[in-house]
């Protein structure tokens, strides 16, 4: 939320998966100054924020910005010269840009642009869209982007609609024909070309100034780097930023976009069914994998690869460095393991929430990862 206009974060993302998310956000100011900006959790989410930074894209009058792949792009947008739903229903009109209502595209429809006349390809694809619902898992949400090739239409990107309308773009280069297959329910209201313009944009990072957690908590040191640090939000919760921006270019417009990573947590998506790899892929080295899920509002799996039998320790530390517990010492045979932490120390207390270290010492290697606990 910023400047008044507000639009969600890390739609479509699994839970426990370490993500970034970029967000264009309206309502700033351009010029030099403090800006404000809020990350607010609400009852049905929760995660823990590792990185939060503002970035200044200064470019000619009349463009925009797009984020392309990881490139920053300038450039307009334009109709398509065509746009085909199913049962040959004709859209072109709806998702110009200049209806007055957005376009409700249900879980199933097919849409299919032809972005140009002459058939050329175009430089890339704008999608202006919000979500209408959400699938039940994050492979059954959003938008497919899907280009011709000898073999049919192949998937060249994904679009997840945010709550609120927002812009994105994909490359599509030398296709003139697009594809785009909607697994949920969602509103459209544009679907068409960008043209880039041949301007490099100024790309200047906002300075972070400060940054407080609900109930006054410094939280700056946690969200200015991706490191050992995060800021665990369980909604509904308010994470307050403010930024300092650089002076704009002179003659230039400025945009303004978000930059968050974070890890999500949500009971709507189901774990994975199997937790181990098949039997028969071995483990060549020691390993300490990623614990499921994270954040964790209870018991939390962390999974460990031995390579040969040894003496494997596996402890939970705060960022203290206090030993809250000591989840195994002994020997292992050489296989894949599995081992549960219920967030409790060694004397059977729930842990507070926060940030947590989980260590293994095997064969010589000392393996380390966080896991951030939500608490009870």
């Amino acid at each position: 939320m910023a400047g008044g206009t507000e639009n969600s974060l890390f739609e479509g993302v699994p839970p426990g998966v370490p993500v970034r998310d970029v967000l264009r956000l309206g309502g700033l100011a351009a010029g030099p100054g403090l800006l404000q900006v809020w990350l607010r959790s609400s009852g049905e989410r929760a995660g823990a924020v590792d990185e939060v930074g503002l970035l200044a894209v200064d470019h000619d009058p009349g463009m925009r910005a797009y984020l392309v792949g990881n490139d920053v792009a300038v450039g307009r947008r334009a109709a398509a010269f065509r746009a085909v739903a199913s049962e040959s229903l004709e859209v072109t009109a709806r998702l110009g840009g200049a209806a007055a209502e957005p376009w409700f595209a249900p879980a199933g429809e097919s849409l299919v642009l032809e972005l140009t006349a002459g058939g050329t390809g175009a430089d890339g694809l704008v999608i202006e869209a919000r979500r209408g619902a959400v699938g039940p898992t994050p492979d059954s949400s959003g938008i497919l982007v899907q280009v011709p090739d000898d073999s049919g239409w192949i998937t060249v990107g994904r679009l997840h609609p945010r709550q609120e309308f927002d812009e994105a773009a994909f490359a599509c280069p030398g296709a003139n024909r697009v594809r785009l297959q909607v697994l949920s329910d969602s509103w459209l209201r544009f679907a068409g070309i960008l043209v880039r313009s041949a301007e490099a944009p100024a790309i200047k990072r906002s300075t972070l100034t400060s940054a407080m957690q609900a109930g006054g908590v410094d939280a700056k040191a946690a969200v200015s780097a991706e490191d050992l640090l995060s800021v665990p939000m369980v909604g509904p919760d308010t994470l307050s930023l403010e930024f300092e921006a650089p002076p704009p270019a002179e003659g230039k417009e400025r945009e303004f976009f978000l930059v968050a990573s974070a890890t999500v947590a949500s009971s709507k998506v189901a774990p994975p069914a199997r937790l181990q790899p098949p039997a028969e892929a071995s483990p060549v080295q020691f390993a300490l994998e990623r614990s499921w899920p994270n954040p964790a509002a209870g018991t939390a799996t962390i999974r460990l690869a031995v390579p040969v039998a040894a003496r494997v320790v596996v402890e939970v530390f705060d960022l203290q460095g206090r030993r809250m517990r000591r989840l195994a010492d002994r020997d292992f045979s050489p296989g894949d393991h599995v081992l549960e932490w219920d967030g409790r120390d060694a004397e059977g207390l729930p842990v507070r929430a926060g940030v947590y270290l989980y260590r293994m010492q095997a064969g010589g290697h000392a393996l380390e990862r966080k896991l951030v606990v939500l608490g009870p």
